[in-house]
């Protein structure tokens, strides 16, 4: 069915449409960093294959320093994607997050007819929203756990190859399969933030409205896919005011990923809706 133009949803689903154009616009910066180091590495590793001994495949890599000097280089190549990553991420983060939070007041002034000032985010709120310092497991962690991963991966990939003797275009392929892995686990870490800050974003501007006397209910909805939580699927269409908590299993929760259980939080693609009551 249709939205009707002009109406609190119809500019919720503009919003989630402008946001996943700021996401998609990021993602392609990010396969571009993954395309920059997956070249560096395969360059590196032909350097190496040049000098290499082809009967003697392991023992030439140990000599001269060679396994140590590679896994070196390649470690310091995962180290500046890393940084370039966690940098990237929270930026994209944080101007989803102001867009969610300027573009809902925007919509609800405009949809209630009522003005009011929009006060600016503190930056001590706006840094514990994205860290999702709530949950215990911050950004900057699951990125630098990231980082340790793909480094055991690629050592680990490395001795294998030289190990089964593979030649230059077979490693070649099997670091391509360990860095495409791990941007693709990268583009699943960023939608799924993206998703929690739209949300706090939204809702906290939905708050101010509310402070601002323009009076709300809002409404839990569920993705309801194989995926989706039983807990969660039970509020799909739960509706309540905007002070009030949902009840999620054993925990409660204000919006959705704010239970502070990452059982519950992590990966939560439920979002709410909004409706204007007492005009």
């Amino acid at each position: 069915m249709t939205t009707k133009k002009g109406t609190l949803e119809w500019y919720l689903e503009r919003l989630t449409l402008e946001s996943d154009k700021m996401l998609n616009a990021y993602e392609k910066s990010l396969a571009s960093t993954y395309r920059a180091l997956l070249r560096d590495m395969q360059n590196s590793i032909a350097n190496v294959y040049s000098k290499i001994d082809d009967n003697d495949m392991l023992n030439s890599l140990r000599k001269y320093h060679r396994k140590e000097n590679i896994e070196k280089t390649m470690a310091s190549m995962i180290d500046e994607l890393s940084k370039t990553k966690y940098k990237g991420m929270y930026n994209q983060l944080r101007d989803q997050l102001l867009f969610s939070y300027k573009y809902y007041y925007e919509a609800l002034t405009t949809v209630s007819g009522k003005d009011y000032k929009l006060t600016p985010l503190k930056t001590s709120w706006i840094r514990a929203i994205i860290e999702n310092e709530d949950v215990g497991t911050k950004l900057k962690e699951v990125v630098q756990k990231d980082r340790v991963d793909l480094i055991y991966k690629v050592k680990s990939n490395l001795i294998q190859g030289v190990n089964n003797g593979e030649s230059y275009s077979t490693m070649a392929k099997r670091m391509q399969k360990v860095v495409n892995n791990d941007y693709q686990k990268a583009v699943r870490i960023a939608r799924t933030e993206t998703h929690r800050v739209k949300e706090a974003g939204t809702y906290e501007s939905a708050l101010k409205g509310e402070k601002a006397g323009i009076k709300q209910m809002k409404t839990w909805n569920s993705s309801n896919d194989g995926r989706t939580r039983k807990e969660h699927r039970k509020l799909d269409g739960k509706t309540i005011p905007m002070d009030e908590y949902f009840r999620v299993g054993s925990a409660k929760a204000l919006k959705p990923g704010d239970t502070g259980r990452a059982e519950h939080d992590i990966n939560c693609r439920c979002f709410l809706t909004y409706e204007i009551v007492d005009l």
